[in-house]
């Protein structure tokens, strides 16, 4: 058997697949690192959530202590017993 040569629009169609190929198999990669980094920020933003609503509960508790059963008015900055 012998070799037989392709034609140059056959090895540019093939050579395109190729380029084709690999910018798909990048833009894939992009993306699985982008999904990497957002899990990481979203770690993130779960610890830092968790992290300010032990500290609401801190400073809840000490307002308790302090004033008793109630509510906080933010806007008057007062604090309403209940009744």
């Amino acid at each position: 058997m012998s070799n037989k040569k392709l034609s140059e629009e056959e090895l540019q169609q093939l050579r395109d697949f190729q380029g084709q190929d690999n910018q798909i198999i990048f833009a894939l990669g992009q993306l699985a690192l982008q999904d990497v980094f957002r899990e990481e920020q979203k770690e993130s933003l779960i610890k830092d959530y968790k992290a300010l609503m032990a500290r609401q509960e801190t400073l809840g508790r000490d307002l308790q202590e302090k004033y008793g059963e109630g509510s906080i008015d933010l806007e008057k900055g007062e604090f309403v017993k209940s009744n």
